[in-house]
């Protein structure tokens, strides 16, 4: 990927934001495998950051993207510079960010009859 922001150091320290509003997204991205998990989950995958820079919560906000659906966002600390990076690398006429992701669950107890999964990313 020259040019494109990614990630590949196998830390997947950040846990994506507001997850619980894109569970069916995240379902969908491991299968649509929505009967209860017996054992835990965990998927690794490629996920699309893309800046948003209208967003009316957060000017530096960063959508996550797995399978072309939206999952979450990048957490705000990370997010305001990794925002201008992609940014930057857009103007250049570069493609955008990406890095590895991992859906992990279930992260909590379960909620509407199924667990709820996590995306934590390597940034």
């Amino acid at each position: 990927m020259d040019g494109a922001l990614s990630g590949s150091t196998g830390a997947f320290r950040y846990r994506a934001a507001g997850t619980d509003h894109y569970q069916d997204a995240i379902w969908t991205a491991v299968d649509g495998a929505k009967s209860e998990l017996k054992r835990s989950l965990r998927v690794r995958t490629l996920a699309m950051l893309v800046p948003e820079p209208r967003n009316p919560h957060d000017p530096n906000a960063v959508a996550v993207f797995i399978d072309g659906r939206h999952v979450g966002y990048v957490p705000r600390d990370p997010a305001a510079a990794l925002s201008r990076r992609i940014r930057a690398l857009g103007a250049a006429g570069r493609l955008t960010g990406a890095c590895e992701a991992s859906i992990v669950g279930p992260a909590a107890v379960p909620t509407a009859g199924r667990p709820t999964l996590a995306v934590y990313l390597d940034l």
